[in-house]
């Protein structure tokens, strides 16, 4: 994740300086170690219906690698606004604008006989919000149902 971020930086360093500033108020707790990324998100071989993504830091970028092995088709990841599929394979990385419409193709292989992990890293907007760990368990164990997250 570390050289993620590393290629993140170098790649679209305006983005990366908004997502930066946000992890730098936000608890360490809630923050990948030596990243820019609160969150990530693994996918297996699945084929993700067309989204707009929410809750990440609209300042930020969606940045998406793909550990892969065997053989399959398709899982092609799809921008419809600007007519492009790109098929990410092994160790690829795409940096993207995800609050554009977008989602992958199916992905057709031999049962058992491949894996398609895609791997997506970004921050969470709200995250900032946060105290430490501690402090958000304590707060979700006396959180009354309607009270508000954040004040």
């Amino acid at each position: 994740e570390q050289a993620i971020s590393r290629l993140f930086e170098k790649i679209m360093p305006d983005r990366y300086a908004a997502q930066y500033n946000k992890v730098q108020n936000t608890n360490r707790d809630f923050v990948i170690n030596d990243t820019v990324f609160s969150t990530i998100t693994v996918n297996r071989n699945w084929r993700t219906a067309a989204h707009y993504d929410a809750g990440d830091l609209k300042e930020g970028f969606g940045v998406m690698s793909v550990l892969e092995s065997g053989r399959y088709v398709g899982g092609y990841l799809i921008f419809p606004k600007f007519r492009v599929a790109v098929d990410m394979r092994h160790g690829d990385l795409l940096l993207a604008d995800v609050h554009e419409l977008h989602g992958n193709t199916e992905i057709i292989g031999i049962p058992d006989k491949f894996e398609r992990i895609s791997i997506v890293s970004y921050y969470r907007a709200k995250m900032v919000h946060c105290g430490s760990a501690e402090e958000e368990l304590q707060r979700a164990r006396t959180r009354r149902v309607g009270t508000p997250l954040f004040v």
